[in-house]
């Protein structure tokens, strides 16, 4: 979207909205592994007292913010690559979402 700037004319808006289109949703194999992984804390209840506070809509536990993020990730980058015309391999993107999600859970 451009917007008129009184020094430099007609710019675009870096503000502008710029919906997302194109949906990833995560393989339910992942994601149900995930579910059923216990957590490891680190620093135990103090650790998952900090997530709880800083982290967590409305009592999501860690997999389900593990899963949100990667999620809108892939989302947002499948959105850019076929807006670019770009070719799209849902099976070998799920294996990568896949390897990113276990990374996350795990911390690393």
């Amino acid at each position: 979207m451009l917007v008129t700037s009184p020094d430099r004319g007609p710019v675009v808006d870096p503000f502008a909205f710029s919906p997302v289109k194109e949906r990833f949703t995560l393989s339910p194999l992942f994601t149900g592994i995930l579910r059923r992984k216990p957590v490891d804390w680190g620093y135990g209840q103090y650790s998952e007292f900090i997530f709880m506070r800083t982290y967590s809509h409305e009592g999501e536990t860690w997999a389900d913010v593990c899963i949100r993020v990667v999620a809108g990730t892939f989302r947002n980058l499948k959105d850019i690559v076929l807006n670019q015309g770009k070719a799209w391999d849902e099976g070998v993107m799920q294996q990568v979402a896949g390897r990113m999600l276990m990374s996350k859970f795990a911390l690393k």
